[in-house]
């Protein structure tokens, strides 16, 4: 989470319009979206890693660990939408008898999964692009020049800085019971488990307040206070967004 936030703030495009970037994800993730095509999101997909890995120079180990993650939920979820009950045996890809059933995937259920599939992972990617690449200072830029209501930005604002304190209490949390062989066998680790559930929804209350009681001592009135910024649109980003777009598009249109 640390390394995500600081990879946003030191990247080739950290300086970039924020309007660029969030345009430019949101016609990949529209486009992909809607014409639901494999190869519009295989492209999607390869454009977008390529971008992270080549240009933003994001290191690939990192970026694997930010896939594996939602993968985890993403294949089973696929599998579940590829499996047939009963199956067509003319059709079917892969036959699992379960006892008086008869499981499988079939070719349009292995078609769509796959689609789904992909689908995911361009969006993942999508989001991916955005989070590495702009600070989270330049998003709520872009939130308050989108007009949207100021309790709505300074609630994001909140909500991305408890994100940091959880993890951060958790990690400590975890570090201690690790040190003091909380996790060596598994009934420890359950026991730990527990303990730590338990001790990060207490710390992280407290240090809520403990926050909440600063903000208040440094006459917050439910707006923070920030710098005003200006950025340049620049004519080259704008040319590949454009780019990107009729790239998807022609694929759409000649992909079977």
């Amino acid at each position: 989470m640390f390394m995500l936030d600081w990879y946003a703030h030191n990247n080739r495009l950290k300086d970039a319009h924020p309007g660029e970037k969030a345009v430019f994800v949101f016609l990949c993730l529209g486009l992909c979206l809607f014409f639901s095509r494999e190869t519009v999101s295989l492209a999607a997909i390869l454009l977008l890693s390529i971008l992270i890995l080549f240009y933003v120079k994001i290191p690939l180990g990192f970026y694997l660990k930010l896939l594996c993650l939602p993968f985890a939920f993403l294949l089973p979820g696929c599998l579940a939408v590829a499996l047939e009950l009963p199956v067509m045996p003319e059709t079917a890809v892969l036959i699992l008898p379960v006892g008086p059933f008869t499981l499988g995937i079939g070719s349009a259920g292995l078609s769509l999964a796959v689609n789904l599939l992909l689908r995911s992972l361009a969006a993942l990617c999508a989001l991916y692009f955005l989070a590495l690449t702009t600070p989270f200072d330049q998003l709520g830029w872009l939130l308050r020049r989108a007009k949207l209501p100021p309790a709505v930005v300074e609630l994001t604002a909140l909500t991305y800085r408890f994100i940091f304190i959880l993890y951060a209490t958790a990690q400590s949390i975890y570090t201690a019971q690790a040190t003091r062989l909380g996790y060596a066998s598994r009934c420890n680790a359950l026991k730990s488990l527990g303990s730590l559930a338990a001790g990060l929804l207490y710390k992280s209350f407290y240090r809520s307040q403990m926050m909440h009681a600063g903000l208040l001592s440094r006459c917050y009135e439910g707006t923070f206070p920030t710098l005003k910024t200006y950025y340049a649109f620049s004519p080259r980003n704008w040319l590949f967004v454009c780019g990107t777009v009729v790239l998807l598009v022609a694929m759409a249109q000649f992909s079977f």
